[in-house]
């Protein structure tokens, strides 16, 4: 369990019945992002995380190498999501 809320919740089903595709901890100032646990489902998705973190590791200049491009990945990812939310509402969807 990790600040009150257990790893099986966050495991649990959606209420529309999806899966999480990638978990990270949540952070709070001062804290940053930590790529030391993160659960990746063997979905299109998770598998397409886990490509776009492989093709950043060996970029120069990011800290930590592992980490700057977990970092470059999660910013990555969240941006593709808010694309994809916005054209699925411009498109009428939900």
């Amino acid at each position: 369990e990790c600040w009150g809320i257990s790893i099986a919740s966050v495991l649990e089903r959606d209420v529309d019945g999806s899966l999480p595709d990638v978990v990270v901890r949540d952070v709070s100032p001062p804290q940053t992002l930590n790529n030391g646990v993160v659960f990746l489902r063997n979905s299109m998705r998770g598998r397409f995380f886990l490509q776009l973190l492989l093709s950043k590791v060996q970029w120069f200049f990011t800290i930590q190498h592992d980490q700057g491009a977990f970092d470059e990945t999660i910013l990555e990812a969240l941006e593709l999501e808010r694309l994809e939310q916005f054209r699925s509402n411009l498109s009428g969807g939900v």
